[in-house]
Protein backbone atom coordinates (compact mmCIF):
# COMPACT_ATOMS: atom_id res chain seq x y z
CA UNK A 1 0.00 0.00 0.00
CA UNK A 2 1.36 3.42 -0.74
CA UNK A 3 0.84 5.72 1.86
CA UNK A 4 2.83 8.51 0.21
CA UNK A 5 0.37 12.11 1.10
CA UNK A 6 -1.68 12.47 -2.18
CA UNK A 7 -2.08 15.80 -3.89
CA UNK A 8 -5.32 17.49 -3.61
CA UNK A 9 -6.78 16.90 -7.59
CA UNK A 10 -6.99 20.47 -9.08
CA UNK A 11 -9.47 21.50 -12.18
CA UNK A 12 -7.44 23.23 -15.09
CA UNK A 13 -8.46 26.21 -16.93
CA UNK A 14 -8.18 25.41 -20.47
CA UNK A 15 -8.79 25.17 -23.98
CA UNK A 16 -9.08 22.33 -25.41
CA UNK A 17 -10.29 22.28 -28.94
CA UNK A 18 -12.34 23.83 -31.16
CA UNK A 19 -14.83 22.03 -34.33
CA UNK A 20 -15.33 20.31 -36.09
CA UNK A 21 -12.88 21.60 -38.83
CA UNK A 22 -13.92 23.09 -40.90
CA UNK A 23 -17.12 24.29 -39.39
CA UNK A 24 -20.34 22.65 -40.88
CA UNK A 25 -23.24 23.63 -38.99
CA UNK A 26 -22.89 24.14 -35.27
CA UNK A 27 -19.39 25.08 -34.27
CA UNK A 28 -18.41 23.55 -30.57
CA UNK A 29 -15.37 24.55 -28.28
CA UNK A 30 -14.04 21.85 -25.41
CA UNK A 31 -13.13 24.12 -22.35
CA UNK A 32 -12.31 23.66 -18.79
CA UNK A 33 -13.26 25.67 -15.54
CA UNK A 34 -11.00 26.27 -12.89
CA UNK A 35 -13.83 26.52 -11.04
CA UNK A 36 -17.46 28.27 -9.80
CA UNK A 37 -17.18 31.37 -10.91
CA UNK A 38 -17.57 33.87 -13.66
CA UNK A 39 -17.14 32.72 -16.83
CA UNK A 40 -17.38 33.85 -20.79
CA UNK A 41 -16.32 32.29 -23.67
CA UNK A 42 -15.99 34.26 -26.81
CA UNK A 43 -16.29 33.89 -30.79
CA UNK A 44 -14.47 37.19 -32.90
CA UNK A 45 -13.79 37.25 -35.99
CA UNK A 46 -10.12 38.36 -37.08
CA UNK A 47 -11.02 42.29 -37.34
CA UNK A 48 -11.79 41.61 -33.49
CA UNK A 49 -15.50 41.61 -33.84
CA UNK A 50 -17.17 39.44 -31.52
CA UNK A 51 -19.50 37.02 -33.58
CA UNK A 52 -21.38 34.95 -30.60
CA UNK A 53 -20.27 34.69 -26.58
CA UNK A 54 -21.69 32.37 -24.15
CA UNK A 55 -21.85 32.95 -20.14
CA UNK A 56 -19.90 29.73 -19.48
CA UNK A 57 -19.65 30.25 -15.77
CA UNK A 58 -22.71 28.85 -15.37
CA UNK A 59 -21.08 24.97 -16.03
CA UNK A 60 -19.05 24.83 -13.01
CA UNK A 61 -15.52 23.54 -12.29
CA UNK A 62 -14.47 20.49 -14.61
CA UNK A 63 -14.15 19.71 -18.56
CA UNK A 64 -17.01 20.77 -20.82
CA UNK A 65 -18.07 21.15 -24.74
CA UNK A 66 -20.38 23.50 -25.62
CA UNK A 67 -22.45 25.00 -28.99
CA UNK A 68 -21.23 28.60 -29.80
CA UNK A 69 -22.93 28.85 -33.00
CA UNK A 70 -25.17 27.17 -34.50
CA UNK A 71 -24.38 28.37 -38.43
CA UNK A 72 -20.92 30.18 -38.80
CA UNK A 73 -20.18 31.94 -42.35
CA UNK A 74 -16.50 30.91 -43.80
CA UNK A 75 -13.41 32.38 -42.30
CA UNK A 76 -11.17 32.37 -39.41
CA UNK A 77 -12.05 32.53 -36.16
CA UNK A 78 -10.43 33.22 -32.66
CA UNK A 79 -11.52 31.78 -29.25
CA UNK A 80 -11.35 33.48 -25.80
CA UNK A 81 -12.28 31.45 -22.78
CA UNK A 82 -11.91 34.28 -19.85
CA UNK A 83 -12.48 33.42 -16.07
CA UNK A 84 -12.17 35.81 -12.75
Amino acid sequence: MDRRPRKASRTEFALHGVGPSPVRGALWVEFSLADEGAARLELMDIAGRRVAALDAGSFGPGRHRAVVRERLPAGVYLVRLAQG
